[in-house]
């Protein structure tokens, strides 16, 4: 499966914020080059990869590589299943997520709910349901969106460590991907690198090399300055402290800087 930097064309199809807006409640559908349409409904088919349009009148089918954004309403108990993943992941709350990304597949709240639930899979290391849930990307040949991605990879560096996959979309986003992107390749190379034990070479050609290359991508770099600041702790490298304090001076309010 490959893997591409941006959120591409299944980003495109659920950017939300491109629509105008209409009815708060309403479906919307804008296929490249026309004006957005209204519905009554818009359903999925994985089988022929298209969206299935009930317009009020009639229904008609739409690829979904034709579509430049979609607006669902929102699940009425997705705010709750949120609330209760962000608080630590209750059984039921993990459930209800799951069952909402299984009916709104490619419908944006399916995204959504990954983005919630895979930092409870990541905690609770069920890396199979990380990549079970990313496999849907593959069958219909689409780009595994970058809001997710890390999550994938580095799930796919836990069940295989240096298995070739991994290895050759990593090496894809570092060489051709987003600034964005190859910063989460090197974060991610650097966590594969450590898995095997090889410090050294987690920090040198992953960790540091966010840290030093990427200093603009602020999102990643309290995760980055972290592991960098253990990795080098964990070498009895007196320059940890160093790290360890640039976390905790410009990144004071991530988990990151107070967990350093």
């Amino acid at each position: 499966m490959k893997i591409h930097r941006t959120f591409g064309s299944v980003m495109a199809i659920l950017a939300l914020a491109a629509l105008p807006v209409m009815a708060q409640q309403e479906f919307v559908i804008k296929q490249y080059g026309a004006d957005p349409q209204g519905a009554q409904n818009i359903t999925y088919r994985e089988a022929t990869d298209e969206y299935i349009v009930n317009s009020g009148v009639g229904t008609y089918q739409v690829a979904r590589s034709k579509v430049e954004s979609l607006s669902v309403p929102r699940p009425s108990d997705f705010d709750k299943y949120a609330q209760g993943l962000k608080t630590g992941g209750t059984e039921g709350s993990v459930a209800g997520m799951e069952q909402i990304v299984e009916a709104f597949t490619f419908r944006w709240w399916d995204l959504e709910g990954k983005r919630l639930l895979f930092p409870v899979y990541e905690r609770q290391q069920q890396w199979d349901k990380i990549v079970k849930m990313c496999a849907i990307y593959s069958k219909v040949k689409a780009n595994v969106p970058s809001s997710i991605q890390g999550f994938y990879w580095r799930a796919l560096a836990k069940k295989g460590g240096s298995n070739n996959l991994l290895l050759q979309e990593l090496s894809a986003a570092i060489e051709t991907g987003s600034r964005a992107s190859a910063a989460a390749a090197y974060l991610v190379r650097g966590d594969m690198y450590a898995y095997q034990g090889k410090k050294q070479d987690a920090l040198i050609d992953g960790y540091l090399r966010v840290v030093l290359m990427f200093s603009d991508i602020k999102d990643i770099q309290p995760e980055a300055l972290y592991k960098t600041y253990r990795t080098l702790k964990e070498l009895n490298d007196t320059r940890a402290e160093k790290f360890r304090k640039k976390l905790v001076d410009e990144f004071a309010e991530s988990d990151f800087a107070k967990n350093s």
